[in-house]
C-alpha cells in the first residue's frame, strides 16, 4: 500500500460529519456501519475517503477504500468486522486524501479513535451484552459483571473464543436466553443503586421491550431467597420474558434451520 504524507494545513474532521457509527451484532456476524456528509469541509470531490480500523490494545489494522468524496451526499459504508478478535474494542480513523501533482497521496482531512456506537435497532440483545476472552476460564463460557456490566465471558482454551464466535452458529439461540434471564434478574437486584446507572437503563429499556412494566421496577422485590414469594413473582416474570424473546427471534426455528444445514452438509 503506498505511504501517505500528512499534510500540513490538513482539517480535523467534526465528529458530527459522522451521522452513524453504529456497531451491529447479528449472531456470531459483527458490522460496522459508517455514514458520513463531509460538505461542510469544502474539500473537492474527486479526493479518496479511506477508513481505518483498529482495535484497543493489539496491532490489528485494516484500511478500507470507501471511494471518492461527494460533496452534498450521505455517503456510507458497511463493513463486517467479524474478523477482528474483540469487536467490542474497535475504534477507527477516517482520512480523506488526494494525490499531489508527484502523485503522492497526501491527507487533506482526518479524524481518529472514533468509536463506534452499539445499535439498539437490532436486538436480540447480543448488541448490549459485551463479550471477553478469559484465557483460562474452566468452562466454555460464564456470565460475570464487572462494574456494573454483564459480560459474557468466554474461555480462550483449545481457541474456544474463536470457535464460539466464529464456527458456531448454533451459539446464541441455545444460551441467550439463559444469559437474558440471569441478566433479567441482576437489574432487578440492581434497580434500587445500580453500579452503573447508564448500562443499567439500557437493559431495563430492553426488558421492557420484551414485556416487563415500568412499575415492576418500581417494587422492592427480595430475591435472595428462592423460596419466597417475591422470588417466585420475578422467576414467573423472567420466564415470561426469556419465552417472548424465543418468540419474537424465532430461536427454535434459528437451531432448526441450523441443524438441517448440519444434518444436510
Amino acid at each position: 500500500m503506498a505511504k501517505m504524507f500528512n499534510f500540513t494545513d490538513r482539517v480535523d474532521i467534526p465528529l458530527e460529519c459522522i451521522s452513524v457509527r453504529n456497531l451491529t451484532f447479528q449472531g456470531n456476524e459483527v458490522f460496522l456501519t459508517v455514514a458520513w456528509d463531509f460538505s461542510i469541509l469544502g474539500l473537492p470531490s474527486d479526493a479518496n475517503v479511506k477508513i481505518e480500523l483498529g482495535a484497543i490494545g493489539t496491532f490489528q489494522t485494516d484500511v478500507i477504500d470507501c471511494g471518492l468524496l461527494e460533496t452534498g451526499v450521505l455517503q456510507s459504508k458497511a463493513i463486517p468486522v467479524s474478523h477482528i478478535r474483540n469487536p467490542d474494542l474497535i475504534q477507527f480513523r477516517v482520512m480523506i486524501s488526494k494525490r499531489n501533482d508527484l502523485g503522492v497521496p497526501l491527507i487533506l482531512a482526518e479524524i481518529d479513535k472514533v468509536k463506534p456506537v452499539l445499535d439498539k435497532g437490532s436486538e436480540n440483545g447480543s448488541s448490549l451484552l459485551k463479550r471477553r476472552k478469559i484465557t483460562n476460564l474452566g468452562v466454555p463460557w460464564e456470565l460475570q459483571f464487572d462494574s456494573g456490566i454483564p459480560v459474557l465471558c468466554i474461555s480462550g482454551k483449545k481457541d474456544m473464543w474463536f470457535q464460539l464466535r466464529k464456527k458456531a452458529p448454533w451459539f446464541d439461540p441455545i444460551v441467550l436466553h439463559k444469559i437474558l434471564g440471569e441478566i433479567f434478574f441482576w437489574t432487578i437486584q440492581e434497580s434500587k443503586s445500580p453500579e452503573d446507572p447508564e448500562i443499567f437503563e439500557e437493559w431495563k429499556n430492553y426488558f421492557v421491550t420484551l414485556g416487563a412494566s415500568e412499575d415492576f421496577y418500581e417494587q422492592n422485590y427480595d430475591i435472595l431467597d428462592q423460596d419466597s414469594e417475591d422470588f417466585r413473582v420475578v422467576n414467573d416474570l423472567c420466564r415470561q420474558i426469556t419465552e417472548a424473546f424465543c418468540i419474537k427471534f424465532d430461536v427454535f426455528g434459528q437451531i432448526s434451520d441450523i441443524t438441517a444445514a448440519e444434518v444436510g452438509g
